[in-house]
């Protein structure tokens, strides 16, 4: 019986060390995912900015100028299409860490 109290009190001793770690990074993740989020909004800003001159532009050409031009427009469309892939899937993997912490923190919730 003295091993298990002695047991559960360093276990006890260690989640009390290990919390304020765990609730330090909960900001700093927290500030990481609205940088990102910020800097996200302002690349699909330009983008449109971007597109709209493009498209101005388009508009006054002719001919082969004009196909050219199309042509390099759905070229730019594809790689930012590539590039906002790319950040969706990075910003899903640095959720699913979180995700999974919350489904274990509800499921354990609910018993």
């Amino acid at each position: 019986m003295k091993n298990i109290k002695k047991t559960v009190l360093s276990l006890s001793v260690l989640a009390l060390a290990i919390l304020p770690v765990q609730a330090n990074e909960a900001p700093a993740q927290d500030m990481k995912m609205h940088q990102n989020h910020t800097e996200m909004m302002k690349m699909m800003a330009d983008y449109t900015n971007e597109m709209k001159a493009e498209l101005k532009s388009l508009n006054s050409l002719k001919g082969d100028a004009k196909i050219n031009k199309m042509a390099e427009i759905l070229s730019k469309m594809l790689m930012h299409q590539e590039k906002m892939h790319a950040n969706m899937q990075k910003m899903h993997e640095s959720m699913m860490p979180m995700m999974k912490n919350m489904d274990k923190k509800m499921m354990h919730n609910h018993k």
